[in-house]
């Protein structure tokens, strides 16, 4: 059976969440060189997976959809804005270890990857999958993969 770009896209999804906790580890116990250290891994991370997203799988949606302008890639996208403003956010409290501004962009990061992760997994991956050809979808991952 043809890998899925859900199957690729969660198991990164579990890949950041590891490194995220190893995060909050690091800053629970004061340790904030290891916690910038394991931060910008982990922002570079989300940063990449997002770029996949809508460079390589947005517009395969939307294509197949006609959705664009006003679709759920349209809403990931804002998402995705915001989600890039916490991490550089969460970075600069790190990097001057101020461990209130930390914990608010930490909590607010993850509220908001819990929803959109979600939206992800659950819809437009697998709706993504469904519209593309077993050869399509090799292909994808591969530019994933690449990326």
């Amino acid at each position: 059976v043809a890998r899925t770009f859900t199957d690729y896209n969660q198991t990164d999804h579990r890949r950041l969440d590891v490194i995220f906790e190893r995060f909050s580890l690091a800053v629970k116990d004061n340790r904030w060189g290891d916690a910038g250290l394991v931060f910008r891994e982990f922002s570079l991370g989300l940063k990449r997976h997002i770029g996949v997203e809508e460079e390589i799988l947005f517009p395969v949606f939307e294509e197949k959809t006609g959705m664009k302008d006003a679709g759920p890639t349209f809403v990931m996208r804002e998402e995705h804005k915001d989600i890039k403003a916490l991490l550089d956010s969460i970075l600069s409290g790190t990097d001057v270890r101020n461990a209130a501004a930390v914990a608010k962009g930490m909590s607010a990061l993850t509220n908001t990857l819990g929803d959109h992760n979600m939206k992800e997994e659950q819809i437009l991956y697998p709706e993504t999958d469904q519209f593309m050809s077993d050869a399509e979808r090799a292909d994808v991952i591969k530019r994933a993969q690449a990326a």
